[in-house]
């Protein structure tokens, strides 16, 4: 076979995903940062409630890593949403390129929809299950195909760390110190529940763009013959059927 490029039209991914990477190793920084500093808070509050008030230099202490962490992580938040949507938007462009037809959703309605009030908990899950299911089944037969329980997770743990990290900000207004100490608890818990969501967002943005892009050399190579025995060999993902040759790690293939 020889060396083949993507269809026209089809749009990289890898320079967003190194970004998006970048991005969750910074989250999970974050995210470490933040479990010390409720670590702290934590011991603070324990001695106030054992009868030792804390002192103006702690409770200034404690505010000020509060608003730093709080600051950083707004603008990573900002930073990466650019990132994320921008590779959401173009996984569906993509899935549309290979062929896939009747979508439920349009490159821009799948970057607009993480911006509408209820129907939020819903469509983007919907979008990434559709571009989960091109990806897997291929353009012609992803309508039959079933979703990624991947995919479900990621979006239910996604969901879940937003509900649970209200209920944190609802108790960490309170001005009863019982409260206070279960709402450090419960924040690392959103924390550490935070570290497993960058994996899994990785998990679910690399597996998709790279079995987009396995579907990619499908769609432009089509009909070839195996480089061992020569048989004809319909699809590039599978294997020789006369000889059993590996033929997508023996095929000279480039994007």
């Amino acid at each position: 076979m020889s060396e083949r490029s993507a269809p026209t039209g089809y749009l990289p991914t890898n320079t967003l995903l190194k970004a998006l990477f970048a991005f969750l190793l910074i989250f999970v920084v974050l995210d470490i940062g933040g479990i010390v500093n409720q670590i702290l808070d934590l011991a603070i509050i324990s001695r106030a409630i054992a009868g030792q008030p804390a002192t103006e230099a702690e409770v200034q202490g404690s505010a000020t890593r509060a608003a730093g962490w709080m600051g950083i992580n707004a603008l990573m938040l900002i930073s990466a949403a650019v990132v994320f949507l921008t590779l959401v938007g173009r996984l569906n462009h993509n899935a549309r390129i290979l062929g896939a037809e009747r979508l439920s959703q349009t490159p821009g309605f799948a970057v607009g929809c993480y911006f509408i009030p209820i129907a939020n908990i819903w469509l983007p899950y919907q979008g990434m299950q559709e571009i989960w299911k091109v990806a897997m089944h291929g353009p012609e037969k992803w309508k039959r195909g079933d979703g990624s329980t991947l995919v479900g997770v990621w979006w239910l743990l996604r969901i879940g760390s937003v509900v649970i990290d209200r209920v944190v900000l609802t108790m960490a207004r309170s001005n009863d110190l019982s409260v206070l100490q279960s709402s450090c608890y419960v924040a690392m818990i959103v924390m550490v529940s935070q570290i497993i969501l960058c994996y899994l967002t990785w998990r679910v943005f690399s597996g998709a763009c790279q079995l987009m892009d396995a579907q990619s050399l499908n769609a432009s190579i089509g009909q070839g013959t195996c480089p061992q025995c020569g048989e004809s060999v319909k699809d590039f993902l599978m294997d020789c059927p006369m000889c059993g040759a590996a033929v997508n790690k023996t095929a000279g293939v480039t994007l």
